[in-house]
């Protein structure tokens, strides 16, 4: 269970946020993390993650399981030479600040990245709590 959150706290979860936009449109895209970086920081007015979750997998494994899941959508219809620059954009951010971000490994089961996921976040979340 996770750590109860203190009164007087605002917790925001979602799924995706300017990491994204920066690594999609400025690294997969070839439009540069900088500029995108730079074009959508006013818009968050000074707000970032505390913690960003980055499920790494290796292309082949995302494939199979799109396949399985069924038609891929626009953008994870591109290829591979796309995906290897988004994985390599989250790898570039995503080593800039280690403590906020989370790399979990991608190629274990749904439900062992889940439970990595959950386990992690309830640790580093009890810590900041108690800190407090």
């Amino acid at each position: 269970m996770l750590a109860e959150v203190p009164p007087d706290t605002e917790v925001l979860l979602c799924d995706r946020y300017l990491d994204s936009s920066v690594v999609y449109q400025g690294y997969g895209n070839g439009l540069g993390m900088e500029a995108i970086w730079n074009l959508s920081k006013p818009s968050i007015g000074g707000n970032y993650p505390d913690t960003t979750v980055y499920i790494k997998c290796p292309y082949n494994i995302c494939r199979e399981r799109l396949t399985e899941r069924g038609c891929p959508d626009r953008i994870e219809s591109k290829g591979a030479d796309f995906w290897g620059r988004v994985e390599r954009g989250y790898d570039i951010i995503s080593e800039r600040e280690p403590d906020r971000w989370v790399v979990v490994d991608g190629t274990l089961s749904p439900d062992e990245v889940s439970h990595t996921i959950l386990t992690t976040l309830e640790q580093r979340y009890t810590k900041l709590y108690l800190r407090r």
